[in-house]
């Protein structure tokens, strides 16, 4: 099962410094949590808007597995 929550969007937060510095913190946590993969971050850019958004996506069958490894 998959969730995904919506971080940010640089049309809202109009701080295009802070969302870009965001994206990269959430990539980099996301690699320190591989082996664990609680959660993956998915970018995505509209052409139309030019909106760039950060997503969180919490795979709550990985977190499942780990409860059930213990």
């Amino acid at each position: 099962m998959f969730v995904c929550i919506t971080i940010f969007s640089l049309k809202i937060l109009c701080q295009k410094d802070f969302a870009f510095i965001l994206s990269w913190c959430l990539l980099f946590l996301d690699l320190i949590f591989q082996l664990f993969q609680p959660f993956t971050v998915w970018f995505e850019k509209r052409s139309a808007t030019h909106c760039k958004r950060s997503l969180l996506v919490f795979n709550f069958t990985a977190i499942d597995d780990e409860i059930q490894d213990f």
